[in-house]
């Protein structure tokens, strides 16, 4: 009886040793002895030392979770054929064994995983997965599909010579199954008698990939060969059965990650009529009561003659990995026989690999040596000859195959190209700031492109289909603000975050700016606070006389202060940050400053609706501030202006529009002091009524001018008519 126990301490040891992960049955000569595994000491260590492998082994498990809820579900296409070649490393000794015992070897291993013959006993499942010796080699050449190499690498230290074991030969491991045979296999950690090891799925495709077994278990009996049937289990991703032990609370993610083989603690071979349970754990997940440990699985550490079974978990698991790491198994020709007339294939698409959905695609394709070409989509068949068009109508990911063929089924050529079908809907758009405090209107601005619909909602509550949106926000909070743009062929989404802190009980402008009449210097006074706060601006300097205003942000924080240097020269009207620094005078490169009167009427800076970090700067034009007029109030009646400024970045100023003169009813107008902005104009946030005091030169009366502010600009909307001087 042949017995099988992975040693806690041998993983231990293993691991410190950061071996590459794999595992193996240990088996001395004597057949009464213990026997072991150790994939999964191997397998850990390359997990603790190798970032990649870890990742892949990661992203592995969970997609199995994700998409092998259920075992038994139907797979993609089985069964699978999956190319072996037999690398035969020997010293001519008795290791050296035939073609026929590798052969039988092989028959062997079908049987078990087709549940057939002395393997059929009742209690395991056909995989749907198949083996056959590579009849031709990576190159296209005639192959048996045993390569036999003389080397004393036979007697094979596995810690420190399976690199080198690989390197005397191998086919590609993305294509061909590599199995090499020595005839002894041993381990420094652990001794002599390991009778083979197999590297996991994540290894797929590298230089350590295969499987290693001793030449003494391959086609002597049907219990041997058990070896190279265990070892290819876990090469398609199969766990030891006792993996985890008990621990069962999910059976996708705890144990061997299968849910119908019962949790095992044991690694005790019984005899094959025993009914051992090591665990009580089994109802936590996957079965109903509690079940007999399945020490008679390929996967257990077990009597090897008393191996039959795969269970359906398992086949399913092994297909998965067949179907995404190990993938590239399935396009392998290694179980064709080579092809005489070699057929060369390339294809080529227009307009490009990359297109918008509803565009035409032209594929085309030359090759030699064939006369049939094939395509298909996604592997659904889509067109035949030289080229053909495809009209991709959903935006995804899409493999477009072509195949040519010959007279000799053995030759033909494939290649796919990847398409990436783009929705041609991009959904875009800005808010007008992102941080705002309550009952402040938030324009959003949309900037997308190829739609003709639009879907606005705030945390999944519709609120408008319209081109634009904006949106007064209340309370306090963070707010998903999402559009929706399509068009009828796809549409697109985006989304931003905008934050509504706690606002302040100051109402009004938050800061007012002042000016010291004598001294020159502006001062600031902070109503935000219980007590107000006046503050001395000096780093600003003493710019003279002239009027101030001031922008803020939508959170009541100064963006900038306009400043009149006092001085009766043209372009005076500077603006500065709020520590003081230049943004716009006459000695920046920005320069030169706006074109304001020094005096006789404030400065109003209105944020431009509906934009970000846009302001309109109004004031008159500048000329003579003195001397009024006969019959005028107390300064000279002088045009309005206006000029657009924005803020690109901390300290950069652009000039969007210079001293724009605002005619009124047809023509520019003369004003002398007076004006105010409302909130809205009759309640629509994106648009603001400027009031303005008109004065006719050498007249008393005056009229009051209506202008409407918007992000167009600032137009004339109504005048007054003659009303009392004295009610101004």
């Amino acid at each position: 009886m042949r017995a099988y126990l992975l040693l806690a301490s041998l993983a231990v040891s293993w691991l410190s040793l950061e071996l590459f992960g794999f595992d193996h049955l240990v088996v001395p000569p004597d057949p009464e002895a213990t026997h072991y595994c150790a994939a999964d000491a191997l397998h850990g260590a390359r997990l603790a030392s190798d970032p990649g492998y870890r990742n892949s082994s990661l992203l592995l498990e969970r997609l199995y979770r994700e998409q092998q809820p259920i075992s038994g579900r139907p797979r993609l296409n089985p069964p699978y054929l999956l190319p072996i070649v037999f690398h035969l490393v020997h010293q001519n000794g008795p290791e050296n064994i035939s073609d026929a015992q590798l052969a039988t070897a092989l028959d062997q291993l079908n049987a078990a995983f087709a549940n057939m013959g002395y393997y059929d006993q009742g209690t395991g499942v056909m995989t749907d997965i198949q083996f056959c010796l590579a009849r031709r080699n990576p190159d296209g050449n005639a192959s048996s599909g045993v390569e036999r190499v003389v080397s004393s690498l036979t007697e094979l230290t596995l810690e420190t010579e399976d690199a080198a074991l690989k390197n005397l030969s191998r086919y590609d491991p993305t294509r061909y199954i590599n199995v090499w045979v020595v005839d002894e296999i041993c381990s420094s950690a652990a001794g002599c008698g390991v009778a083979g090891y197999a590297y996991f799925p994540s290894a797929h495709g590298s230089d350590i990939d295969g499987i290693v077994v001793e030449a003494r278990w391959l086609g002597t009996s049907e219990g041997n060969t058990g070896v190279l049937i265990h070892e290819m289990g876990h090469y398609l991703g199969l766990y030891h059965t006792f993996e985890g032990a008990c621990q069962n609370d999910d059976c996708l993610a705890d144990g061997d990650r299968v849910c119908d083989t019962p949790p095992d603690a044991s690694t005790a071979a019984v005899p094959c009529n025993a009914s051992p349970n090591s665990c009580t754990t089994d109802p936590n997940s996957g079965f109903a009561t509690d079940q007999p440990d399945m020490f008679y699985n390929y996967m257990d550490y077990g009597d090897w003659d008393c191996y039959s079974a795969f269970t359906a978990g398992q086949r399913d698991r092994m297909h998965f990995f067949i179907e995404n790491a190990r993938s590239s198994l399935l396009q392998s020709q290694g179980c064709i026989d080579p092809c005489n007339n070699p057929v060369t294939l390339t294809a080529s698409v227009s307009p490009g690999d990359t297109v918008d959905a509803g565009v035409p695609v032209n594929f085309s394709a030359t090759a030699t040596n064939a006369t049939n070409l094939t395509w298909t989509v996604d592997g659904n068949p889509a067109g035949v000859g030289t080229s053909f068009q495809q009209t991709f109508t959903s935006p995804g990911q899409y493999a477009v195959r072509v195949r040519a063929t010959g007279g000799d089924p053995n030759c033909f050529a494939d290649t796919t190209i990847q398409m990436v079908v783009r929705c041609p809907v991009d959904a875009v758009f800005s808010p007008s700031s992102y941080e705002v405090p309550p009952f402040t209107v938030v324009y959003f601005t949309n900037q997308s492109a190829g739609a003709d619909t639009y879907s606005w909602s705030i945390d999944g509550v519709p609120q408008s289909s319209g081109t634009s949106f904006f949106y007064e926000f209340t309370s306090p909070g963070a707010y998903t603000v999402t559009l929706l743009a399509g068009s009828d062929i796809c549409t697109d989404q985006y989304a931003v975050v905008i934050t509504v802190g706690q606002g302040s009980a100051a109402t009004g402008l938050p800061i007012w700016p002042m000016r010291d009449g004598a001294t020159g210097i502006l001062y600031t006074i902070d109503w935000r606070s219980a007590t107000p706060t006046v503050e001395s601006l000096s780093s600003f300097g003493a710019l003279g006389g002239g009027m101030t205003g001031v922008a803020f942000t939508p959170c009541g924080d100064v963006a900038f202060h306009a400043v009149h240097t006092g001085s009766s020269d043209p372009n005076q009207l500077h603006l500065y940050d709020a520590e003081g620094s230049p943004l716009l005078t006459n000695a920046t490169a920005n320069g030169p400053g706006l074109n304001g009167v020094r005096a006789g009427t404030e400065i109003q800076v209105v944020p431009v609706p509906s934009t970000i970090d846009e302001w309109y700067v109004i004031y008159r034009e500048w000329g003579s501030d003195v001397g009024a007029e006969l019959g005028n109030a107390g300064y000279r009646a002088l045009p309005l202006l206006y000029s657009r400024v924005r803020l690109e970045a901390v300290g950069q100023l652009t000039v969007v529009e210079r001293d724009i003169a605002l005619p009124a009813g047809g023509s520019v107008q003369t004003y002398s002091d007076g004006m105010a902005v409302s909130r809205t104009v009759q309640g629509d946030p994106t648009r603001h009524y400027l009031y303005a005091a008109r004065r006719t030169v050498n007249q008393a009366s005056l009229s009051v001018d209506r202008f409407i502010i918007s992000a167009a600009g600032i137009t004339w909307d109504a005048n007054t008519g003659t009303v009392p001087a004295n009610y101004w």
